[in-house]
C-alpha cells in the first residue's frame, strides 16, 4: 500500500498557493528525496497550465460580460433617441433644444456601445437651436458641455453637496 495519495497531493499542489514543490511538500511534511521527486515530476508544468486556464476562462468571463454591457447600452441609447424624438413631436418650440440634446445623447451613448467611439459630433445642419428669451446664468454653463463633461459637472455638484450636507450636520 501506497504511504502517499500522490494523485491527491498532486491535485491539491496544484490548486494550491504554493510556488514551489518543496515548499509544499514541506507543509505536508514530506521529505524531499529522489522518491518524491519522481513522484512529483511535472507537477510544476501542469500548475502552469492550470493556472493559464483561469487566466483564459477570467478573460472569457470579463470579455462576455463586456458584450451584455455593450449590447444593454445600446438598447437604452435607442431608447433615449425615441424618447427626445418623440418628445420634440410634443414639445414648443421653447423646448426643442432639450429634445435634440435628448437625441444626440442617445447617438452618442449608441455609438459607444456599439464600439464606435470617437470625435463623433452631430452635424449643425440636423440641429435645432431656438433662442427664446434671455438664459440663465446655469444655462450658459452648460450650454456647450459633451455628454461627458455634463456628467462630470453633475458629479461635482454632488460632491459639493454632500460637503454642504456633512458641514451642517
Amino acid at each position: 500500500m501506497a504511504k502517499y495519495d500522490w494523485p491527491r497531493l498532486k491535485q491539491e499542489f496544484i490548486e494550491g498557493s504554493w510556488l514551489t514543490i518543496t515548499s509544499f511538500l514541506r507543509s505536508k511534511n514530506i521529505k524531499s528525496n529522489s522518491r518524491t521527486r519522481s513522484q512529483s515530476k511535472g507537477w510544476q508544468e501542469a500548475r502552469g497550465e492550470y493556472l493559464k486556464e483561469i487566466v483564459t476562462q477570467t478573460r472569457q468571463q470579463a470579455l462576455q460580460g463586456e458584450v451584455e454591457i455593450r449590447l444593454r447600452q445600446q438598447e437604452e441609447a435607442k431608447l433615449m433617441q425615441t424618447k427626445g424624438m418623440e418628445s420634440l413631436n410634443m414639445l414648443d418650440v421653447t423646448t426643442a433644444d432639450e429634445a435634440r440634446k435628448l437625441i444626440t445623447a442617445g447617438l452618442e451613448q449608441e455609438r459607444r456601445a456599439m464600439g464606435l467611439e470617437g470625435n463623433f459630433r452631430p452635424s449643425k445642419l440636423t440641429q435645432v437651436n431656438v433662442a427664446v428669451g434671455p438664459k440663465t446664468k446655469f444655462d450658459s454653463m452648460i450650454e456647450n458641455l459633451s455628454y461627458e463633461e455634463l456628467l462630470h459637472f453633475i458629479a461635482e455638484i454632488r460632491k459639493e453637496k454632500e460637503i454642504r450636507k456633512q458641514r451642517s450636520g
